[in-house]
């Protein structure tokens, strides 16, 4: 049985005429399109006009489209399928489908990516599916997005919906430091939601590099991979040319685990030896990435948030990849333990209460050890007027402190500081009516007051260990004058977007760079950001400014 609705409904006989925001339903199936014609006895369907099909185990979309409610056959002219179960994606000029199991088309596009365009697609003049069985494609050419990398008239392979174990593609390359590169990756299907990569490659001047590739996947919210490289070099014991070491290690690995999900977040980024990235490199895509000032980084983090409070520990570990005496010791981070509370309205009061405390042990591999403490309290009163002015006031009393145990050249065993910071700002928002397609057009002038001074510490020494990069604090008073112009879309994200902001020291009767930053972003695939930092009266007088884009 069918339920039909529609701005327009005729039954002639046995046979149902609909038009206009036509609706089908029936079980585990739902048909919309412009026009339908509907044959009761033989469950016939003709339907042209955005033709959109859902069933229980995929989609169609056409201009035109003829189903059989019954046999479940179906035919579509200018549209594509969707198999849900290990996503298959048909599309082309015509596709037919017998039953739920066979599928023909021609002048059609099969791939099981979903991306647009899809990461690797084959493009065929004929395509001859039966679902786990032997598909048959002529005439077909290999697709990488949208530049044909092959072509090959003739092809059965298997069109069984789970993944199959077998060879992917090989790669081919050549460098003067590895010489001739080939490599031959091996698939394996383990399960539904786990896979295994086993990738040889052959570098003739240094030996076989063994890749792996662990990825897994068993919730939609949680996935990870380990990925691993290992080479015993040939030219291992010869005199590292350029490099950290004084010669080329025999056995070298470069290793990455990566995780996501439950709260819980882990990327670890390890070489064997600190010349592998740049004598070797990596042959498996995003192996080990994080450098950062000549040091790889890995990081954990877990996170627990619950009415308002957030609880998290982390860690951070640096691996020096230079070995260099000189260079400043790097800090790692195990553990962090952070606890924030979120802005909480005061019973009875205009004020919101915020606040964050945090403890992280420190060490260097070398002579500082010792545990950072951080905390602050915040009052604010925001006061909005609709949604046009908000004025806020702000207090924030902040403690830190550094307890060495090893403490290197640093005069004392603990350091400890006051400061107080307090502001108000002032913003103000402007808004067009509401165009085609929902967009609008946001204007956000600002101003904001900011004062920060140490009030408390160590007596009269007016130091602090100067550890993290951001550990530099100093006396402040400005004021920071800003302007947002922006054109929104339906849901509030920014198309484009022109940010503008100067601020001006009252301690040295100053005024800084101006900041412009120009951001488009019309899809979600694509961002182009500009940003300038120049002096306005420079400007002026003909000088030159920076700019990053």
């Amino acid at each position: 049985m069918l339920d039909i609705e529609a701005e327009k409904l005729e039954r002639t006989g046995n046979i149902v005429e609909a038009q206009g925001d036509v609706v089908i339903t029936g079980e585990n199936t739902k048909l919309t399109a412009e026009y339908v014609v509907y044959n009761i006895d033989s469950g016939d369907i003709w339907a042209t006009g955005n033709c959109k099909l859902k069933e229980e185990t995929g989609e169609m979309e056409a201009d035109t489209l003829y189903y059989n409610a019954v046999r479940k056959d179906a035919y579509i002219e200018n549209g594509s399928v969707l198999i849900y179960k290990e996503p298959i994606r048909i599309m082309g000029k015509s596709i037919s489908r017998y039953g739920e199991d066979l599928y023909t088309g021609e002048d059609v596009v099969y791939t099981p990516c979903l991306g647009d365009p899809p990461a690797w697609s084959i493009k065929a003049k004929e395509l001859n599916i039966p679902l786990k069985g032997h598909g048959k494609v002529t005439h077909a050419r290999f697709m990488i997005h949208d530049k044909t990398v092959l072509y090959v008239p003739y092809i059965s392979y298997s069109a069984k919906l789970e993944r199959q174990s077998g060879l992917l593609f090989p790669s081919f390359g050549n460098s003067s430091s590895t010489g001739f590169r080939y490599s031959q990756p091996i698939y394996f299907a383990t399960s539904r939601s786990t896979d295994v990569t086993i990738t040889p490659t052959y570098l003739s001047k240094r030996g076989v590099v063994l890749g792996g590739e662990f990825r897994y996947r068993p919730s939609f919210t949680t996935e990870g991979k380990v990925s691993f490289e290992a080479l015993h070099d040939r030219m291992g014991g010869e005199v590292m040319e350029g490099g950290v070491l004084p010669e080329i290690p025999s056995d070298r690995w470069a290793f990455k685990a990566l995780h996501k999900g439950n709260n819980l977040m882990w990327d670890v980024n390890l070489v064997g030896d600190e010349d592998y990235l740049d004598d070797i490199g990596t042959f498996k895509e995003d192996l080990v990435w994080g450098t950062e000032n000549e040091s790889l980084i890995s990081r954990a983090k877990w996170l627990y948030a619950a009415k308002g409070f957030t609880l998290g520990v982390s860690g951070q570990w640096k691996q020096d990849l230079t070995n260099d005496p000189y260079q400043e010791k790097i800090v790692q981070e195990l553990p962090k333990i952070q606890l924030s509370m979120g802005q909480k309205d005061i019973n009875k009061t205009p004020f919101k209460l915020a606040a964050n405390v945090s403890t992280t042990k420190i060490y260097t591999e070398e002579s500082v050890k010792g545990i950072k403490d951080y905390g602050y309290v915040e009052l604010s009163m925001p006061i909005s007027f609709k949604s046009y002015l908000t004025v806020r006031p702000w207090a924030k009393e902040i403690y830190r402190d550094t307890i060495f145990s090893e403490k290197d050249t640093y005069t004392e065993d603990m350091y400890e500081e006051h400061w107080q910071a307090r502001g108000v700002s002032l913003s103000t928002a402007l808004y067009s009516p509401k165009t085609s397609g929902g967009w609008y057009h946001q204007i956000v002038p600002g101003v904001e007051w900011g004062y920060k001074s140490r009030y408390g510490g160590n007596g009269s020494i007016d130091e602090y260990p100067q550890i993290f990069d951001d550990d530099d604090w100093v006396k402040t008073f400005n004021m920071k004058a800003s302007v947002v112009n922006s054109i929104r879309n339906a849901i509030g994200d920014p198309i484009f977007e022109v940010r503008l902001n100067r601020t001006y020291d009252y301690l040295s009767g100053q005024w800084g760079y101006a900041v412009a930053k120009v951001d488009f972003t019309p899809c979600k695939r694509l961002s182009i950001k500009h940003s300038n930092e120049f002096d306005v009266d420079s400007i002026t007088s003909g000088a030159t400014y920076t700019h990053n884009t």
